[in-house]
């Protein structure tokens, strides 16, 4: 597997990618492709608009300020700490992962939108992967 440092940046320049998609899918020209994925994920029949909605673009513009935010500070703090501290931004970041996956998960149950769990599932063991094994200490915070 990798190192701490280049599994953390390979998490960031993921999670940074994903948010510049859904920013980008909400540009009125590309609306159909998002809706397309969204049918996917709520499991639509009805192939509706979904970003014609002003709040449904504002969430969507919003999540994907959030996952480009989250992917630079990613990279940020494994360009910081990976050298000196790579126990600790490990824990972190495989900490901050998990948050993320349980607290949408639930949201996405709670939204009914169970097959999102999915898709996540499948993105959190992208970023899990590089990380390999744990450490066989870990640190303290």
């Amino acid at each position: 597997m990798y190192d701490t440092r280049s599994a953390t940046l390979i998490g960031g320049w993921l999670i940074l990618g994903f948010g510049l998609i859904l920013s980008i899918g909400n540009l009125p020209g590309l609306n159909p492709y998002m809706d397309r994925m969204l049918d996917l994920v709520i499991w639509q029949k009805d192939h509706g608009s979904y970003l014609t909605v002003t709040e449904a673009r504002l969430v969507v513009a919003v999540t994907g300020g959030i996952a480009c935010a989250w992917g630079v500070l990613q990279i940020g703090l494994a360009r910081s700490f990976g050298a000196t501290q790579p126990d600790a931004l490990r824990l972190i970041v495989i900490r901050a992962y998990w948050v993320w996956f349980l607290v949408d998960g639930a949201g996405s149950l709670a939204a009914g939108a169970p097959l999102n769990i999915l898709g996540n599932a499948a993105f959190l063991a992208v970023l899990l992967l590089p990380f390999g094994r744990q450490p066989a200490r870990a640190p303290t915070l």
